[in-house]
């Protein structure tokens, strides 16, 4: 069973989804890139990781 904070119980919340979550439908090429640097990027950031590459 998932661990949730109370925070997260209170609002129904669980699994991966987040409540500040928005549709966003990609522009053009630059915003492709931009979105795609983010997904590769996030782990490393929160430090899950150490290289985009792992």
């Amino acid at each position: 069973m998932e661990e949730r904070s109370p925070a997260r119980q209170r609002c129904g919340e669980c699994g991966i989804w987040q409540r500040r979550y928005w549709e966003h439908l990609i522009r053009d090429e630059r915003d492709l890139r931009a979105h795609m640097d983010y997904v590769h990027i996030n782990p490393v950031k929160h430090g899950l990781v150490t290289q985009v590459r792992d």
